[in-house]
C-alpha cells in the first residue's frame, strides 16, 4: 500500500487528487469514478477509512469491485449513510456524493403482511418512499387510492433511496 496511485500516463495521484473531481457514486458498491487531472483517464475508486482502493467493476452475475491498488490516507474518514449519501473527509476538506432516488416494483407475495389489506393500510409514505403506481401485474395501472385488498398478483411501484426502498419492502412483508 502506497501513498499514491500511478496513472497509465505516469502521473502519481494521492488521495486528495483522486477525490477532488470524483463523481458517479454507486451506493451498491460504494464506488466513485475519478478522472486523472493530467490525462483525463477514468479510474474507479472505493474510499474506506484510512485508504482508497483503486480498481475496476466487473459483472459475474452481479456487479463486483476488484481493487488492484490501495492508496493510504490515514486522515481519511468515510461515512455511507442510509439515504444514499457518501460523506468523505480528508485533511479539512469534505465531499458529499448523493445517488438520486430510484424506482422499484414491490411484489405482494402469499404470506406477506400486505396480503388482503388495502394499499393505504400499509402507510408506505411513513417509510419515505413515493408510491408511483399500483397494478395487478397486467401492465394496467389501478388507482392508488383503491380500497381493493392486495393479493399476490399486485405490485406497487415506488421511488426512494436505497434505505427507504428497503424499509418499504420490509413494511410490505412484515408490517413493521
Amino acid at each position: 500500500m502506497g501513498s499514491t496511485f500511478r496513472c497509465t500516463c505516469g502521473d502519481d495521484l494521492d488521495a486528495a487528487a483522486l477525490l477532488v473531481s470524483a463523481t458517479g457514486f454507486d451506493p451498491s458498491l460504494g464506488t466513485l469514478n475519478a478522472p486523472c487531472p493530467r490525462c483525463g483517464q477514468w479510474v474507479t475508486i472505493r474510499p474506506r477509512g484510512g485508504l482508497i482502493e483503486v480498481g475496476y467493476v466487473y459483472s459475474a452475475g452481479s456487479p463486483h469491485f476488484e481493487a488492484v491498488a490501495t492508496v493510504s490516507a490515514h486522515a481519511l474518514r468515510v461515512e455511507e449513510r442510509d439515504d444514499d449519501v457518501l460523506v468523505i473527509d480528508l485533511g479539512g476538506r469534505r465531499w458529499e456524493h448523493t445517488f438520486p432516488p430510484r424506482e422499484q416494483w414491490l411484489w405482494i407475495r402469499p404470506g406477506d403482511f400486505a396480503l388482503g389489506k388495502p394499499l393505504a393500510a400499509l402507510r408506505l409514505a411513513d417509510t419515505d418512499v413515493d408510491v408511483l403506481a399500483l397494478d395487478a401485474n397486467d401492465g394496467l395501472e389501478l388507482p392508488i387510492d383503491t380500497g381493493e385488498p392486495l393479493s399476490h398478483r399486485h405490485r406497487i411501484r415506488i421511488r426512494g433511496t436505497t434505505g427507504a426502498r428497503r424499509r418499504a419492502a420490509h413494511r410490505v412483508s412484515t408490517g413493521r
